[in-house]
């Protein structure tokens, strides 16, 4: 007979539980064989508390403090044991994309209502360079000796065409880190696994960046501007990555340096359209691209008549203000306008023409409203 056996207070437990077993007339007492687990969990682990302050006594305080070699987790007895692949890739110099992988055969945990959950990670864990970049929460289940064994082949994401995006500070060498602890046979065994991932100077990085539907199921898309490193020779490039981890991209145009404005659903389809502005000096050029299956397509721009209309202009600030329409988004979409007089005080009466999105076609209209541009240069549409 153990120790454990001839506590009174593990007889009282036991009796109870034993009671509640036995009771035909339902659980009166739903929660005594928790209780009693929890408290043979106390006991075990004061028990090996107990035993690693009699070890660190015979080993010596001076022997342990000097001891250099690595403190290594415990490891599972018997064919318990669990595999985790890090694939970490660079995808710019400032960006590491991961996807974790874990093969293992462990015990099952016990969950909160004294039932057995399946064996596997409880949680992970990523982390990067020292950062956790993310995690999940852990579920709520305890280690227990005597849980079933079997195995397991998941990974993370759970979608493995998405991965964990993990933004770094510039080219050279990180660490990225994973940890998934799981369950042998009563011990919580929790063994980082780390991969050295280097990025280099030469890859691209991320000018600009939005976040909309831009593919037309409701979920956030992410849109980004991605250049060659400073200095690099290379393309602009638009790309966008889809909520189900679909990536597609379109070179720009090698005329301007381009950037994103906030997309905009300009035909009210429930779909954002892509909008891209660039240019310099007295040049203002324009994009509007629409997501069309696993391609990027450019919106064409016509005037009424059907003819090209160029989504782009040109200005002088020494010239009448009166002559060349200027474009800009506004919260109404994109439009383009001109001032009234040739040389306008702000606020200032303006001539609005309205761009309308219908039939995959950008047109801009012939008729004209009245707007208002302020002293900040904001404009507005109704009169001044």
């Amino acid at each position: 007979m153990n120790a454990e056996q001839r506590d009174p207070i593990f007889e009282s437990l036991d009796q109870l539980a034993g009671l509640a077993d036995r009771d035909l007339t339902g659980d009166r007492m739903p929660d005594i064989r928790r209780r009693v687990r929890a408290t043979r969990r106390r006991r075990v682990a004061g028990v090996g508390l107990a035993a690693a302050a009699v070890v660190a006594a015979g080993l010596g305080i001076t022997q342990l403090a000097n001891s250099s070699a690595p403190i290594d987790p415990a490891k599972p007895a018997g064919d318990l044991s669990q595999t985790v692949s890090i694939d970490a890739v660079p995808a710019y110099s400032d960006l590491i994309q991961i996807r974790v992988s874990v093969e293992g055969r462990s015990s099952a945990y016990t969950d909160a209502a004294g039932e057995a959950a399946p064996a596997g990670p409880q949680n992970y864990q990523i982390i990067v360079d020292g950062q956790v970049v993310e995690e999940t929460k852990a579920a709520d289940v305890t280690c227990e000796a005597g849980g079933e064994v079997s195995s397991y082949s998941v990974g993370y994401p759970k979608q493995q065409r998405r991965f964990v995006p993990a933004t770094v500070p510039g080219p050279g060498e990180h660490i990225v880190e994973v940890r998934a602890p799981y369950c042998a046979d009563g011990e919580l065994i929790d063994e980082p696994t780390t991969q050295t991932v280097t990025t280099a100077l030469g890859e691209q990085v991320i000018r600009d960046e939005q976040s909309a539907d831009v593919g037309g199921d409701g979920q956030r898309d992410t849109v980004r501007i991605v250049t060659p490193a400073e200095g690099e020779q290379g393309d602009w490039e638009l790309v966008v990555l889809l909520a189900g981890d679909t990536m597609i991209s379109t070179l720009l145009p090698n005329d301007s340096e381009w950037s994103l404005q906030a997309p905009q659903d300009l035909d009210g389809d429930g779909k954002s359209e892509i909008i891209v502005t660039g240019g310099g000096g007295e040049t203002w050029l324009g994009g509007v691209y629409q997501v069309d299956g696993t391609t990027l397509r450019l919106v064409p721009t016509l005037d009424e008549a059907g003819q090209e209309e160029p989504l782009a202009f040109g200005f002088s600030d020494s010239g009448p203000q009166n002559v060349s329409f200027q474009i800009e988004l506004t919260d109404d979409g994109l439009v383009s306008f001109r001032y009234v007089d040739a040389s306008p005080t702000r606020p200032a009466a303006v001539e609005v023409r309205r761009w309308v999105l219908a039939d995959g076609t950008l047109t801009l209209q012939d008729a004209t409203e009245p707007g208002c541009v302020d002293a900040d240069f904001t404009l507005t549409l109704g009169n001044c």
